[in-house]
């Protein structure tokens, strides 16, 4: 991992250099500098692919690196900053200099980036802005039986630099948008907010999934697991519509989707698209991570935020981001039933057709897929709640709102309602509820918020996706 991170750091044209010989890392003592200008070794080249293995390439610039002459250290220092008080905030650094994801414990600290690599203009005084980046997450799991505190890392809507707004989103703003537009952007923009708190630079990676991103958080690795994600699959995507861009801002961090871009992605069995994701190796392949250290490179300090960069600069994976979220909603609406539809309807979005009971659906299909859809047709889940909503023997012809509000009810309760409990978990139930009650501010226009709506009128603006 740190021979991958000295990699990345030495192709960059810029790096840091320290006024001091030694001592621990400390980003007041560092100065940005050309690298090809302190050595022409301590630069690789721009299309250098970083592997993790020593190169003579590699070899030769760590040796310039290590000179006591050059003085260079990581060009990216990470920063925890304490609370402190409310007309002092984040003023008193915790720690610095720390990579791996479990280095830093303190939970309460906020952790901000020294970016010298050139992305960022120096201040007036000639420092360098700090740019907010996340803080540490702790969970417990259990360890042969014995429970233990793990640590990872998350980005909420205080560290955000991009909201999931329609401008970034959607490439318009509100008041372009048609009425369909914006119907569909409430639904996908209701996802993006329990699942990723409403900001486009909203990551997850403290859990089994290693590393969670996008409107909907897909995972790199489902459930530690090393086959196909939800996460690869974007990725190929994003290769697809935006390949310089793409190799920048991902290939060139050593990793990759391992399949192009194709239909054949698609999971006819639950509804999603799952590519595999690959790991730079010396041959110029993309082998999948087989140990779980390996699959922990992505969950680094580094690798969140070169992600998390990605998400607020990168105008070709905004594009992207749009059309694959409601790919998904055309795929799961176009579900057929298995068992339970109500009378007359062949698939569920017969049945859910407002944005509310949506946006309940789609939540339910990101938490877990095969409750909705399960081996092609709809899984238990649907049919559970139109039953417990008391519908089950309705002529769908002859739903109105009010029938409706009844499946959104049944949402709601389900933790609770016998049959659907046991389907149920903590998150999802108070995600659930949540979007019943979701409002955020109409985006640009100074409107008065938005809620999902409650009338069986939705029709998916379906412009511009994958397959239509």
């Amino acid at each position: 991992m740190l021979l991958r991170e000295f990699q990345i750091a030495a192709r960059e044209q810029f790096g840091a250099q320290d006024s001091q010989p030694a001592g621990p890392p400390d980003a007041s003592r560092l100065r940005q500098v050309d690298l090809q200008q302190v050595d022409p070794a301590a630069k690789l080249p721009d299309a250098f692919i970083p592997h993790g293995n020593p190169d003579a390439a590699t070899l030769a610039a760590i040796d310039v690196w290590l000179l006591g002459t050059s003085r260079l250290r990581s060009p990216i220092i990470f920063q925890a900053y304490l609370p402190g008080t409310a007309r002092a905030p984040w003023q008193t650094i915790d720690s610095q200099g720390f990579c791996f994801h479990d280095e830093l414990t303190n939970t309460k600290a906020r952790v901000f980036a020294r970016d010298f690599t050139g992305r960022y203009q120096p201040l007036p005084d000639g420092s360098l802005p700090r740019i907010p980046v996340g803080t540490a997450i702790a969970r417990r799991i259990k360890d042969n039986g014995t429970n233990i505190k793990v640590y990872g890392s998350a980005s909420k809507p205080a560290h955000s630099l991009r909201s999931f707004d329609p401008d970034h989103v959607a490439g318009k703003a509100w008041q372009a948008m048609t009425a369909g537009e914006q119907s569909t952007f409430r639904v996908t923009a209701a996802l993006a907010h329990v699942e990723a708190g409403g900001i486009l630079d909203g990551i997850n990676a403290y859990d089994s999934s290693v590393l969670s991103a996008g409107p909907y958080h897909y995972t790199a690795f489902p459930a530690g697991a090393v086959g196909p994600s939800e996460l690869a699959a974007f990725l190929a995507y994003y290769a697809s519509r935006a390949a310089s861009e793409y190799d920048t801002m991902i290939k060139r961090m050593g990793i990759s989707a391992r399949e192009a871009w194709d239909i054949a992605l698609f999971n006819q069995y639950d509804r999603t698209y799952r590519a595999s994701l690959g790991f730079a190796a010396a041959n110029g392949g993309m082998p999948a991570p087989t140990t779980v250290i390996a699959r922990d490179w992505l969950r680094t300090w580094p690798s969140f935020y070169r992600i998390q960069v990605a998400l607020r600069e990168a105008s070709g994976l905004h594009a992207c981001i749009w059309p694959f979220a409601r790919q998904r909603i055309h795929d799961v609406l176009g579900t057929s039933w298995g068992s339970g539809a109500p009378p007359g309807a062949t698939t569920l979005g017969d049945v859910f057709k407002s944005e509310l009971t949506i946006a309940q659906l789609l939540r339910w299909h990101v938490f877990r897929p095969r409750h909705i859809v399960d081996g092609g047709p709809s899984g238990p889940v649907p049919g559970l709640l139109v039953k417990a909503a008391g519908l089950a023997a309705k002529p769908i012809g002859t739903w109105t709102d009010a029938d409706d509000a009844k499946l959104s009810t049944a949402f709601a309760s389900a933790s609770t309602t016998k049959g659907l409990a046991g389907y149920c978990a903590a998150s999802l139930v108070t995600s659930l509820k949540t979007l019943r009650n979701w409002t955020v501010s109409e985006w640009n226009d100074g409107a008065a918020g938005t809620t999902l709506r409650k009338q069986r009128n939705f029709v998916l603006f379906a412009t511009g996706i994958p397959f239509p």
